[in-house]
């Protein structure tokens, strides 16, 4: 169990729980993998008996798997699906009860045919909806009529049946089109962009795989312990490595998918593909090869988690491009040594600004320290390697330069922050404290540790101001709790 979001766990137990998750899947390296959703794999069934025995041995709540956490996984999984209760029917959930007090029992057995067979439903359902949605689109509109339609409907019932459902869509399409008319959008302009918008769901989610379902039927069935636990698919777990130590080896550009094609979203400033200059934003990459290979693989409608396995690579190594450019129809091929990628925007950055006081008064300057998360290359520090990537250290620096350009107050902007490593929270906290404990840690056998910012001293001890919101957690509410516990 990990996070869940990239950096969005605190918890002390945060690097061994991702290392025994690391663990566990090299233990298996020659079972089979899926392309496909297909049926579960002896893989899949290993991994979620290891998920159940470290819910029940290693969560410090220690709840046991049984009947009460089955009904409560078994809400969780359809919410994780369908979490305004639009696809799936009333029969279909009245089809799923006779599973509702078993859950606890097929995560111990490995047992996960219900997981899938909920799953193979809800895509049916998702490309039907689609279907609906067009015909519905396509039909006149009676915008005089008043009629009322429950937009948040988590808890709403689901659908009875046929004539229910067809009238439920019929007023969530309706409402979709009278947003996008108040936009300004022609009745046409609307109707092919809500069209466009449950298709393009239905192509996505037409392509989830087993190991993508499994880690949904995982997560929601963790998630009722609390919502920081969480399995990770070796895909989320790289993903969720790769933001923690702010690198990765490949040609440097971030990317979406529209419309079936892969397109550049962002070419990273220092990365191979930067250096290059031929790749630009908004170019579409049509195809693929590896090294001088002739045989290219066409990225049309593939899912982009599998483009993106095709484009990274060790550093070094080539990849081949088939580009259309945004400005032009016609295609290049673009050649790129891969190489290692430092995802600058992601780091803490500095500055300094001048804020006005009134008249007479001078300006008061400013240094302003944005931090996206709390980040931190575990591995390289659990190698020993002297200077691993580490947010504190790269605060420290920002602050030395603050300093010496004679700032007098200091703002850490926490507010797009969802976490990330502990150690750096309370490594940070020493940053503007001198010495004293940051935060408690309760272990599974009730004892509770108090870790302590030993560090004597402090990088900054002026005026200071910490930003939230409510997209701060975990790590940044640690932090900035005990920055106010220290009165600073």
């Amino acid at each position: 169990m990990t996070p869940a979001s990239a950096c969005g766990s605190s918890g002390i137990a945060q690097s061994t729980r991702f290392l025994l998750l690391a663990a566990l899947l090299a233990l298996f390296p020659a079972l089979s993998a899926r392309a496909e959703l297909g049926s579960p794999t002896l893989r899949d069934k290993i991994i979620a008996q290891h998920v159940a025995v470290y819910l029940e041995r290693a969560h410090v709540r220690r709840w046991k798997l049984d009947d009460k956490r089955s009904e409560s996984m078994f809400d969780s999984y359809l919410s994780a699906l369908d979490p305004q209760r639009m696809y799936f029917t009333a029969a279909d959930v009245e089809g799923f009860q006779s599973s509702r007090r078993k859950i606890d029992d097929y995560i111990k057995s490995g047992d996960l045919d219900f997981a899938f067979k909920v799953g193979e439903i809800f895509l049916v359902r998702v490309e039907e909806c689609s279907k609906r949605v067009k015909k519905l689109v396509e039909q006149e509109q009676d915008f005089s009529v008043d009629e009322y339609f429950q937009v948040d409907r988590a808890e709403a019932a689901y659908a009875s049946g046929e004539k229910e459902a067809a009238d439920l869509w019929r007023k969530r399409v309706k409402v979709l089109l009278l947003e996008k008319l108040v936009d300004g959008k022609t009745m046409k302009e609307a109707g092919d962009e809500v069209i466009k918008l449950y298709e393009n769901f239905a192509v996505r989610m037409g392509k989830t795989d087993g190991m993508e379902l499994l880690q949904i039927f995982l997560t929601a069935a963790t998630m009722t312990y609390d919502p920081h636990t969480t399995y990770m698919s070796p895909d989320t777990l790289e993903n969720f490595q790769i933001s923690m130590r702010l690198e990765l080896e490949g040609i440097g550009a971030s990317l979406q998918s529209i419309d079936g094609y892969t397109v550049v979203n962002q070419v990273i400033p220092g990365g191979a593909a930067a250096r290059d200059g031929r790749l630009k934003p908004q170019d579409k990459i049509l195809a693929v090869a590896q090294g001088d290979s002739k045989d290219f693989v066409d990225l049309l409608n593939m899912k982009l988690s599998d483009v993106v396995k095709l484009i990274r690579g060790k550093k070094g190594t080539r990849v081949q491009l088939k580009i259309r450019h945004a400005d032009s129809e016609g295609t290049e091929l673009v050649a790129i040594v891969r190489a290692k990628v430092v995802l600058a925007d992601r780091e803490a950055h500095g500055e300094v600004l001048e804020v006005k006081r009134g008249k007479g008064l001078p300006a008061l300057k400013v240094g302003v320290v944005v931090l996206p998360s709390f980040y931190m290359d575990m591995a390289a520090a659990g190698r020993g390697v002297k200077d691993f990537k580490s947010t504190t250290r790269d605060v420290s620096r920002i602050i030395r330069k603050f300093k010496a350009d004679g700032i007098e107050a200091v703002v850490i902007d926490l507010r797009m922050n969802g976490g990330g490593a502990l150690s750096e929270a309370i490594a940070l906290t020493g940053l503007f404290v001198d010495t004293g404990p940051v935060v408690l840690i309760k272990h599974l056998n009730g004892k509770v540790d108090t870790r302590n910012d030993s560090k004597k001293g402090a990088d900054w001890s002026g005026p200071l101001v910490v930003l939230t919101s409510k997209f701060s957690a975990s790590a940044s509410e640690i932090f900035a709790g005990a920055l106010q516990d220290y009165k600073r």
